[in-house]
Order: structure tokens, then C-alpha cells, then sequence
């Protein structure tokens, strides 16, 4: 029997506990090579252990859907209320979860955050893999000028550059930032775009109008690849680059 592409949410849903404080404040002076140039080991692929979630649980569904999966779903954004809708989706194919669950192995990890007990793990398929475990110090680095892009392209890939506050539980930041990234991605890729306004009348008698901007996609995605981290202590943000190869990106939205 055929079994149905798994649909998931790549990332797990991100809350704040409000007795916390700032990331930002604990925010990590230093990073392991491997995590802010992953470009420099390919066939790697990170894990986040956030609130009980399990780095290899993580790592494992992030490599199916960077393998071979379709984004899907709609993002709403409501003018006057200055609000976003998230409503979209990955469906990856199951067989990747079951084939690879017991293959990643674990080459390396760090703590994000002692306060609340994070990690950030390395996983490869690669048993022999090997990292420099070299720590950087980002004072003493220049930031790059890429966290100053969105999306462009060359003769092969396209590359998109995802961005997110810092100032709050350390792992998610760098999720979002990473899924903003596909966002931008794909958005900048194809995307349709519809809108509807709605007049309403408040308690008052005052009418007013509503502006709702819908942005569909269904995107086909094949081996995206994580390339740059960057964290910027001035900015309070968090950066994160990817890259795809051209053929490897499709949308029926698409109009060349």
C-alpha cells in the first residue's frame, strides 16, 4: 500500500515563557565552525532541543524536508490589525522518516542556553564525518553583508536570507529565522497573491474597512541547503542564508 506524504510543520510550535528573561542577555559570545559555516560540511544537518523535544526527533524531520518535500498553504496578513497568519505546511515523504530515523548519527553538539537547558546538536548519515571543533568569537569577527540581502540569484542558485529577533528563547529564534529563510525563498520564487476587503460597522456606528492580503504557495523542494548562520549582538538579531539549486525548485505559480 502507498502511504501518504506525511504533512507537518517543520518547525514546532514557539511560545515565550514570560518569567524568562532575554536571550539576548545570555546570548553566547561564541559558536562552534560548523554551525556558523555549515557550508564547510556538507551532508550535515542540525538539531534543536527546545522544551522536551528530542535533537534527533528534530534533525531527522528537518532532513526529510530539506530532502525532498512541498511547501504548501496560504499566509494572511491583516492590515489594520498589523497581523500575520501563518497557514502554511511541508509534506515530505514518509519512507525518508522510516529509512534514516536510525542512520543519523551524532557528530558534535553545544549548549545554547544553561538557564533553560538547551542544545544544539550535529547530526550526519556519515559516521566518519569530522568537524573542526574550533569556537569563534563574533566580537572579533566583521559581520558578513549578506544579512543584508533578502534574495538573489546566480547562473545556478537561487539564495534566500531568513532574519529573527533574538531576544527570546534562543533555539527558536534560530528556527524562525531559518524557516523565514524558505519564506523568503520561495516567496521571491512564485507566489499567488490575492486580497479582500470587508467593510464592518463598530458599536459606535463608525465603519471601517479591513484589507486582508493572502499569499498561496505550493512549492516543490528538493536538497535546500543551509549555508551561513551569522548572530549580531548590535542588531539583537539572528541570520540565517540557504540555497537551492535552480532545477531543484518548482511552483505552478511560476510565470517566466
Amino acid at each position: 500500500m502507498k502511504k501518504s506524504w506525511v504533512r507537518a510543520r517543520l518547525f514546532f510550535m514557539k511560545f515565550t515563557i514570560s518569567f524568562l528573561f532575554s536571550s539576548y542577555i545570555f546570548a553566547l559570545d561564541s559558536y562552534p565552525e560548523w554551525f556558523l559555516y555549515p557550508n564547510r560540511y556538507p551532508g550535515t544537518i542540525v538539531g534543536y532541543h527546545q522544551f522536551g523535544n528530542k535533537t534527533n526527533t528534530n534533525a531527522l524531520r528537518r532532513h526529510c524536508v530539506y530532502k525532498y518535500s512541498y511547501l504548501k498553504g496560504s499566509q494572511y496578513i491583516i492590515n489594520n490589525q498589523d497581523k500575520t497568519l501563518k497557514k502554511y505546511f511541508y509534506e515530505y515523504d514518509p519512507t525518508c522518516l522510516e529509512n534514516d530515523k536510525d542512520r543519523l548519527n551524532i557528530i558534535d553538539y553545544f549548549n545554547s542556553s544553561t538557564l533553560t537547558r538547551t542544545r544544539i546538536s550535529l547530526y550526519s548519515i556519515d559516521s566518519l564525518i569530522s568537524v573542526n571543533r574550533n569556537y569563534f568569537d563574533i566580537s572579533l569577527l566583521e559581520p558578513p553583508k549578506w544579512i543584508d540581502e533578502m534574495f538573489w540569484f546566480d547562473n545556478e542558485y537561487y539564495y534566500a536570507v531568513g532574519e529573527f529577533t533574538s531576544r527570546g528563547q534562543i533555539n527558536d529564534a534560530w528556527e524562525t529565522a531559518e524557516e523565514t529563510a524558505i519564506y523568503n525563498l520561495a516567496a521571491c520564487y512564485a507566489v499567488n497573491i490575492g486580497s479582500v476587503s470587508k467593510l464592518y460597522i463598530d458599536e459606535l456606528g463608525e465603519d471601517f474597512f479591513e484589507e486582508v492580503f493572502r499569499e498561496k504557495f505550493f512549492h516543490k523542494l528538493k536538497n535546500i541547503e543551509v549555508l551561513n548562520r551569522w548572530p549580531d549582538k548590535e542588531r539583537g538579531m539572528y541570520y540565517v542564508k540557504i540555497r537551492i539549486k535552480k532545477e531543484n525548485i518548482e511552483s505552478p505559480f511560476r510565470k517566466e
